[in-house]
């Protein structure tokens, strides 16, 4: 496999799993241990941190993530490497997680060698909403000729999902407080609005034409169109059925436009005006 992978990320929520599904379909290996979301759950167990990330420097960041590339190349885990595995303990993480993950490693050791020989060469990456959180360490890593695709969806019907997680595990990061009661919608924006915008501002610094913005809404209404443009810039191979086909699988959320029910009056004009430069029409 080539060692500068294509990476899916965005805010929780923002239809990360179609955006994988596409590429998937069209030949991105991105791991056997995924969950019904596509997730990479070798990346959530080795990155999703947010303790360790509060408390500790980038150095263990590009060790996970070196890991985390052997790992879904199908390399042996030598001595080394498990000893910094089970030192993740001290962070907080059950034994039983640990043993997960060196179970699916083992898995990966033992694929029948036709399968690791077909997978060299074979374009590679993965999907884990968190990645945006670690762009810089990605680029450290793997090179400004990695690929990285940021799904963005219209932050006024986020700030009303009740998909909080990444806010609950990250908003220290962008400097979003907790919410209670009914500043969760406006707390909700501001972490879409920081996130987004720290994450398009870093990707095009360093990843230039490597790094992609993909409106999600925009993507459902005009599947043609931007699954086309997906798929040109991941370089992966397509025939004009195929993308007939990739253009079949987004769908447009029952929760589009939910944010017209909700009134914006706990809103203020520069989250508006944000959300707008964010590419996103608002009404009402």
């Amino acid at each position: 496999m080539p060692r500068a992978p294509i990476v899916i990320g965005g805010v929780g929520g923002s239809g990360t799993r179609v955006v994988c599904q596409i590429l998937k379909e069209r030949g991105l290996f991105v791991g056997k241990d995924l969950n019904r979301a596509l997730d990479n759950l070798s990346f959530t167990f080795l990155l999703k941190r947010p303790q360790k990330l509060q408390q500790d420097k980038s150095s263990w960041r590009e060790v996970h993530l070196n890991l985390l590339a052997n790992h879904m190349q199908g390399a042996a885990l030598d001595k080394s490497s498990r000893k910094l595995l089970r030192q993740n303990l001290l962070a907080g993480d059950s034994s039983g997680e640990l043993k997960s993950f060196l179970f699916r490693w083992k898995r990966y050791k033992h694929l029948k060698k036709g399968v690791k020989e077909e997978l060299i060469g074979q374009p590679w990456g993965w999907k884990e909403p968190n990645s945006h959180i670690f762009l810089e360490d990605l680029v450290h890593v793997f090179g400004p000729e990695m690929k990285y695709v940021h799904v963005i969806r219209h932050g006024l019907d986020m700030a009303f999902s009740r998909n909080k997680q990444q806010m609950a595990n990250w908003g220290h990061l962008y400097g979003v407080a907790q919410p209670t009661g009914h500043d969760a919608p406006a707390a909700q924006l501001n972490y879409w609005i920081n996130a987004n915008q720290q994450a398009v501002a870093k990707g095009s610094e360093l990843l230039g034409d490597n790094f992609l913005l993909l409106n999600y809404d925009a993507l459902c209404e005009e599947p043609l169109k931007y699954a086309q443009m997906l798929l040109d810039f991941s370089g992966l191979l397509y025939r004009e059925h195929d993308l007939e086909l990739m253009a079949t699988i987004p769908r447009t959320p029952k929760s589009k436009g939910r944010y017209l029910s909700m009134g914006l009056d706990q809103f203020s004009s520069e989250q508006i005006a944000a959300v707008r430069e964010l590419g996103f029409a608002v009404e009402g």
